[in-house]
């Protein structure tokens, strides 16, 4: 199983760089077309990162190409009937993107760390090429979070054919232990809630994204940073760059309805069925 060199990596970066500016330099009017030699960029940039996306996957890499506009034309079709106005329209495709650039960014950390760094990277997809249907949770385990599993998690992942898994036990005051990674590793999907500021949540969220799997963050609204509120637990900034389903005790349902939403959306990417763009 060979795995890419970071000068790989790099050059994907580039071509989906190039792609995204084709995607975002769309004209005034939504009835203009790309000329023949944008639209042949196009062409040449999408077949290009498709080919060397396969060949990650080809290496147990699970990296999926979120674009299904084949054509320039098609990708300013999608741009315009986005809302936002036109600086919303322009960010778009970048958004498009962005979960990719981060895994492909993370892999060449991975892959320029000395020469141990590779060896651990294929442990990792050892333990990936197991995936299940299983929804790994990471979860704060008091009382206040049991609606929240009981409400959300479990309804979301039943509707969406996975089984929700958490390792209810009293958290690990050491070291993580090796059967909270290897389930990790295993899992096809992992929703991390971040509720009440666990460090051991923070640590395996962190394991996860560190090991190619796919993360839905959650935590209760109050913990919200941007929001007014006097309590003691807040999200850490380092992480409040990822998209967050905030939930409120009194208002599960519609927290339900967007979980079910996100996962949906990644698993239509793990498993390579396309995506409408949405941001998970």
């Amino acid at each position: 199983m060979a795995l890419p060199t970071a000068n790989d990596v790099d050059r994907l970066l580039t071509e989906i760089e190039g792609i995204i500016g084709l995607s975002a330099s769309f004209p005034q009017s939504r009835y203009e077309l790309p000329d023949r030699a944008e639209e042949d960029r196009y062409a040449q940039l999408g077949l290009s990162i498709h080919e060397r996306l396969r060949c990650l996957r080809e290496s147990g890499l699970p990296f999926v190409n979120p674009n299904p506009h084949h054509t320039l034309a098609a990708m300013w079709r999608w741009c315009w009937t986005l809302p936002g106005g036109a600086s919303g329209r322009i960010s778009r495709p970048r958004e498009l993107y962005a979960d990719l650039i981060m895994e492909l960014r993370e892999l060449k950390a991975a892959v320029s760390q000395g020469a141990d760094a590779p060896g651990e990277v294929l442990r990792e997809l050892r333990e990936s090429a197991l995936r299940t249907n299983e929804l790994f949770v990471i979860v704060a385990f008091r009382d206040e979070t049991l609606p929240f599993w009981s409400d959300v998690v479990l309804p979301s992942a039943r509707v969406c054919g996975l089984r929700a898994v958490r390792v209810d036990r009293a958290e690990p005051e050491g070291a993580i232990s090796e059967e909270i990674l290897s389930s990790i590793r295993r899992a096809l999907l992992v929703l991390c809630d971040l509720s009440f500021e666990r460090p051991n949540c923070y640590f395996e969220a962190g394991f996860a994204k560190g090991s190619f799997r796919r993360v839905v963050f959650t935590a209760r609204k109050e913990h919200d940073p941007r929001a007014d509120h006097t309590g003691p637990y807040k999200i850490h900034f380092d992480v409040d760059q990822f998209k967050i389903t905030w939930w409120e005790p009194d208002h599960l349902q519609s927290a339900q309805r967007e979980v079910e939403d996100r996962i949906r959306s990644v698993l239509a990417l793990v498993r390579g069925s396309g995506t409408q763009g949405r941001q998970i």
